[in-house]
């Protein structure tokens, strides 16, 4: 199978930046304070690009909250499988979205209104389906599930010139193998925000774990 060739990459100001940081912080918040705090750790540690996913408790005020709080960032909304969920999204500003799946109907009203929604997808045919239909790039979910960083591996070959961001399960040594496999960006979530720190309010252990990511990857990408 030959490598895809379309047109050159979408050029979207959020997504290039984040070929430039190469992490997403995936905040799934147990109440708005703790979201608050959770979003602070992080990009006191350097993250720049925060995903509040939709089943978090007052997501899209929390989303607002946090571009007021940290405006050098990019807040979007993730896990977003409705209709609704994508007008709200769209209505507060947020600067993208991602959803764990594929649905045409909620790509298009995307797309309509010029807003940067990465859809799901595990399959090669599922990825290139989505980049097809106007993806700006494809979350590939869920990773891990598939044997991680081999996996994204065997899709770069055929595919690549999609802009592959691989999320779900992703543990914090696995960040490098899958970038250094191909993966645009990364999302990580539970492995940032290990809910034991969460619980205890510990969250200069999550601010330390997150910088040092992020020292890690800009060894990589330097």
């Amino acid at each position: 199978m030959t490598a895809v060739s379309t047109e050159p990459e979408r050029n979207i100001p959020w997504l290039n930046d984040l070929r430039r940081d190469r992490l997403i912080a995936v905040i799934r918040a147990p109440s708005l304070a703790q979201g608050e705090q959770m979003a602070a750790a992080v990009a006191r540690a350097g993250f720049r690009h925060l995903e509040v996913t939709c089943d978090s408790v007052r997501p899209f005020e929390l989303v607002q909250h946090l571009k007021k709080a940290w405006p050098h960032c990019w807040v979007g909304l993730g896990t977003v499988v409705t209709q609704a969920q994508l007008s709200q999204a769209i209505a507060i500003e947020a600067a993208f979205g991602f959803s764990p799946v594929m649905d045409r109907p909620l790509l298009k009203q995307a797309i309509a209104s010029s807003f940067p929604l990465v859809t799901g997808s595990l399959t090669p045919n599922e990825i290139w389906q989505a980049w097809e239909a106007g993806a700006p790039a494809v979350k590939v979910f869920p990773i891990t599930a598939m044997g991680g960083a081999s996996y994204l591996k065997n899709l770069r070959a055929p595919l690549a010139k999609i802009s592959l961001i691989p999320t779900g399960g992703i543990a914090i040594g696995d960040a490098a193998p899958l970038l250094e496999a191909g993966a645009m960006a990364i999302g990580l979530g539970g492995s940032l925000f290990p809910k034991a720190a969460i619980a205890r309010g510990d969250w200069s252990h999550i601010e330390q774990q997150a910088a040092a990511v992020v020292k890690s990857i800009q060894k990589l990408s330097n």
